[in-house]
């Protein structure tokens, strides 16, 4: 049932994480570096996995990562 479905999540908190120069890469300062599909699940303590999602937050100096799993 849709009641019984459970929201891990796990991200990343970067400073700077909206920049990126050519020949460089990702200029990001990493202030948390965990939004693995492990983590996620591990937090929510799911044994069954529905679906995975994402969601991406940009500002000028800060950037949110989040990996999201769905399960029971």
């Amino acid at each position: 049932t849709m009641a019984s479905i459970k929201e891990g999540k796990a991200c990343t908190h970067s400073l700077f994480g909206g920049f990126e120069i050519p020949w460089v890469g990702d200029t990001a300062i990493k202030l948390s570096v965990d939004a693995s599909v492990m983590s996620a699940i591990k937090n929510a303590n799911i044994n069954r996995v529905y679906a995975i999602d994402s969601s991406k937050i940009h500002y000028v100096f800060y950037s949110k990562v989040c990996t999201i799993v769905f399960g029971e």
